[in-house]
């Protein structure tokens, strides 16, 4: 168990460092993905990479705080 709690911390610090490349080349992606999801889930096409960039930066944002404390 403690075995795969490593390797998800692993998966996640890379995924995260990932979007925080992508959050320099393009500022306020999260704030971005927020204001349109909404309206992009009122249309019968299926963004659900939006979602889940959604809930990973906020999971990301809530680990931050965390840690810092």
């Amino acid at each position: 168990m403690h075995t795969i709690k490593k390797y998800l911390i692993k998966k996640c610090n890379k995924l995260q460092s990932f979007c925080r490349a992508w959050n320099s080349v393009v500022p306020n992606l999260y704030n971005i993905v927020l204001f349109i999801e909404p309206f992009l889930h009122n249309t019968k096409i299926n963004y659900s990479i939006f979602t889940f960039c959604t809930l990973i930066l906020q999971a990301f944002s809530y680990l931050e705080l965390n840690t810092l404390i």
